[in-house]
């Protein structure tokens, strides 16, 4: 199709990734200076990577700026149940409601 990188999608385009070491969201867009260079496959495996099915992607030409991060990531679905963070806010959320 010709599609290479990011910035050669006619449609601008951002896909979602979970950086598998911290589940931190990240993004990689097609008109963002700092994504543009990344291949297409390697974002579209990384977006669809669920841990149980698809193994971890790596993303070529892409710095998250995610501290710790491995480099590996996978669909950005899964980051709310991944991310220990957002799951601690919840239940303590729910602690103090109760």
């Amino acid at each position: 199709m010709g599609f290479k990188t990011m910035k050669d999608l006619y449609i601008p385009t951002c896909l979602s990734v979970v950086d598998a070491n911290t589940g931190l969201t990240a993004r990689v867009c097609s008109d963002d200076p700092e994504s543009a260079d990344v291949p297409v496959i390697d974002a579209l495996m990384a977006s669809v990577a669920l841990p149980v099915a698809f193994p971890m992607a790596k993303i070529r030409n892409f710095d998250p700026h995610i501290v710790n991060s491995t480099g590996l990531f996978i669909d950005g679905g899964s980051g709310t149940y991944s991310n220990k963070f957002l799951l601690f806010s919840f239940v303590l959320t729910l602690v103090v409601r109760s």
